[in-house]
């Protein structure tokens, strides 16, 4: 028997979009996979349904996909997950690693040692800050200039806002490292720490996607998120060769 003390339940429910979440329900359940997105777990789920066949679908149930709406939140749930004994594993986008935090805290959360991994990603953080960008400061300014150029009504259009903040995101090498992954990595040490670190993280629980993010395990098929999704799970998942990446990843945290 074990129990979610009082601070636990607080820290889930005190964040308004996991308080109307379905996290509790992995209790039910023999595993919880935690993902970014809705978008996530569907293609994910999916996908391991694939892999097991038709004739295993009573062991589908054993396992819940869940989505906490962003990285920050994933911490929270693994801790309370785990202080119930419900096993639990992450599956991120590989922009994770652009930032000290919430990586050092989900780790942490997974029960690793962050001063032990900290080198390895300061040297893979640094190695992908250092690459050219997409775009220099005057390209960013050009474009930008463009943009508010269109702007004539009396309030600001969230089309051109969206559009000045992905100008921002090509200003900057990670925009790519999300859309290429370990590819991305320069060749030698940063390689060889980023293959260290991933294997470190992978025996815990915690899976980076290899490929950048979501859409990058099919490119053949455009749109991102939801449209995206919908348009990959018309296809064979079970035997489309430009799947079999997707195949092999998911492979690792489903069994």
């Amino acid at each position: 028997m074990k129990e979610l003390d009082n601070e636990g339940v607080k820290s889930v429910w005190g964040d308004p979009i996991l308080r109307y979440s379905n996290v509790l329900d992995g209790l039910f359940h023999s595993k919880v996979l935690l993902c970014e997105s809705d978008s996530d777990c569907r293609f994910y789920a999916a996908i391991m349904d694939a892999l097991m066949g038709m004739n295993e679908e009573a062991r589908r149930e054993h396992l819940m996909f869940l989505h906490c709406g962003g990285k920050a939140r994933i911490p929270v749930v693994i801790r309370a997950l785990k202080n119930l004994d419900v096993p639990v594993n992450v599956v991120s986008d590989f922009d994770l690693l652009n930032s000290e935090s919430p990586l050092a805290e989900i780790s942490t959360a997974m029960d690793l040692d962050w001063t032990d991994l900290k080198k390895d990603w300061t040297l893979v953080k640094s190695s992908i800050d250092q690459k050219k960008p997409e775009l220099d400061g005057v390209e960013v300014t050009r474009e930008i200039q463009e943009l508010l150029a269109k702007v004539h009504d009396k309030y600001f259009p969230n089309s051109i806002k969206n559009q000045i903040e992905a100008v921002f995101c090509r200003a900057s090498p990670w925009a790519n490292a999300k859309t290429v992954g370990r590819a991305f990595v320069p060749a030698g040490d940063p390689t060889v720490a980023c293959e260290r670190l991933f294997e470190t993280l992978e025996n815990r629980g915690l899976f980076v996607v290899p490929v950048g993010e979501l859409e990058g395990f099919c490119r053949s098929v455009g749109n991102h998120g939801p449209k995206w999704v919908n348009e990959v799970l018309e296809k064979d998942l079970a035997n489309d060769l430009s799947l079999e990446t997707a195949r092999a990843f998911v492979q690792k945290f489903v069994k």
